[in-house]
């Protein structure tokens, strides 16, 4: 999935995320504003979980956030039967 805005594109992750993941995501700031599952400090194996997660997952519901070429964060959604 590849969605262009103006300033970033969101798309689907893959797996040349990773470093990036761990480089925006191993910061203080970040975890102290997610919810308390998210790990702290956040590495490489967390990157890769998370990879193993979303990367071929079906259907799609997790989404990196891109900005010149390099994911800086995500966006998903959970489906709910009953709305």
């Amino acid at each position: 999935m590849n969605l262009l805005l103006k300033t970033c594109t969101v798309r689907s992750w893959q797996w040349r995320d990773r470093d990036a993941i761990v480089r925006h995501a191993n910061n203080r700031k970040v975890s102290n504003n997610l919810r308390d599952r998210f790990p702290y400090p956040y590495t490489a194996r967390d990157a890769r979980n998370w990879l193993d997660m979303v990367v071929d997952a079906k259907p799609e519901t997790n989404f990196a956030i891109d900005v010149a070429g390099e994911a800086v964060g995500g966006i998903g959604f959970t489906p709910q039967h009953v709305v």
